[in-house]
């Protein structure tokens, strides 16, 4: 529990995770003079496709939080969400949601699974989490595919040009390559 919690204070910023904010960190966009966002590639897909679900999103969230907590300080005063801030940080342990059961939770029509629960449910909730060596090679693979690589910052800070020759050019801040066109 500890491990995962120190992952997420030392690497997982709640603000740097939106995305306009992570667009800017990876060099796809910059904050313009009038404060809008400006993408760097202007026909990227994921960003033009993500700022508008964003956008929407940002703005029923606004105002539903604004109905429920018309001031700062009824957020700070309400008890209940306060006591879900500070359990956040426990949101990275593994058992709170895990991404595989070995079997399924015990229902109450079934009276067998149902007994058992009843009389050691603790063994029977470490009996339905994934092994150790199950947990292990998901957290893996979801820090392998959650992770930048340097060199793909380096890219997304690169822009591509054309030559007479017909080739392409990267340049980028450590270097540019140029080539001709090859295959198709």
């Amino acid at each position: 529990m500890e491990l995962s919690s120190d992952v997420y204070d030392k690497y997982w910023q709640f603000d740097m995770e939106a995305l306009p904010n992570d667009l800017i960190r990876r060099g796809m966009a910059v904050q313009g003079e009038n404060g809008e966002l400006e993408l760097t590639i202007k026909d990227y897909p994921y960003a033009n496709d993500g700022l508008l679900i964003w956008d929407a999103i940002k703005k029923w969230a606004s105002e539903y939080v604004k109905h429920y907590y018309p001031t700062t300080k009824d957020i700070v005063d309400d008890e209940e969400l306060q006591g879900w801030w500070t359990e956040y940080p426990f949101a990275g342990y593994f058992p709170n949601r895990p991404t595989i059961a070995r079997k399924n939770m015990p229902v109450e029509n079934e009276r067998l699974d149902m007994a058992a629960f009843e009389e050691d449910p603790e063994k029977v909730l470490l009996d339905t989490f994934p092994s150790q060596y199950q947990s292990l090679t998901v957290m893996t693979i979801l820090n392998l595919l959650s992770t930048w690589s340097r060199r793909e910052s380096r890219r997304a800070r690169s822009t591509r040009r054309t030559t007479s020759s017909g080739g392409g050019c990267w340049i980028s801040e450590s270097r540019s390559r140029c080539g001709t066109r090859t295959g198709s």
